[in-house]
Order: C-alpha cells, then sequence, then structure tokens
C-alpha cells in the first residue's frame, strides 16, 4: 500500500538531506574580485579560459574582463541591455543578445583578452 506525504513533510525531509552532508571544503583563491562600484548590473558570467571572467552589465551595456588577480578593463562598450551571454575560449568568440533591439550578436574579442 502506498503512503502519501504532505508538501510539508516532504520539504521536511528535503532539508534534513541537504544539512546532512559535509561542508565543502574553502577554496584555495577567493570567488569574488572586488571591482569598480559603478560596475554593479552584472547579468553575465563567463570563464574566459585563464583563470579569469568576462562579465557584461545590463544597465551600463559594458563587456568587461576579472583577470585571475581581479583586475578589470573593459572588453567592449555597448546600448544597454547585454544580458547574459556566451563566450568560446577556443576561438574568443563572445556571442552577445542584445534585448532592446531583439537581436544577437556574436564578436571576435581575441585582440582583448589578456
Amino acid at each position: 500500500m502506498k503512503r502519501r506525504i504532505g508538501t510539508a513533510a516532504l520539504f521536511s525531509v528535503l532539508l534534513l538531506a541537504a544539512f546532512s552532508y559535509p561542508p565543502a571544503p574553502e577554496p584555495e583563491r577567493p570567488l569574488v574580485a572586488k571591482v569598480d562600484p559603478t560596475f554593479a548590473n552584472i547579468d553575465g558570467l563567463e570563464s574566459n579560459g585563464k583563470g579569469g571572467y568576462i562579465v557584461s552589465d545590463w544597465s551600463a551595456g559594458k563587456i568587461l574582463q576579472v583577470s585571475a588577480k581581479g583586475a578589470v578593463h573593459q572588453v567592449a562598450q555597448f546600448a544597454q541591455g547585454t544580458a547574459d551571454i556566451a563566450y568560446v575560449p577556443a576561438t574568443h568568440l563572445l556571442i552577445i543578445p542584445h534585448m532592446p533591439d531583439n537581436k544577437i550578436s556574436e564578436y571576435d574579442i581575441s585582440d582583448a583578452i589578456q
């Protein structure tokens, strides 16, 4: 005979299971880099393949690179609306949706990657 359990009971079981595992080990380096405070509307975040990240700022339309050491430099500037991005490190291809224009564009940023 099958027994049905309520949502609250199921949630309690899942919550207990989630907190029963040992905590993850601390990373060797910090996961957060301190960046320019004007860069505050992060929408897209992709690994640059070199220990850093390519980041998009939806409000400012900026594409920035954050190095593995936390240095920040601007890769490109667009109008507002650069949303989630995709980056292919092997070809340095950056794919950016431009939300207000209802289009997706690709860019070779090999010259800008450090």
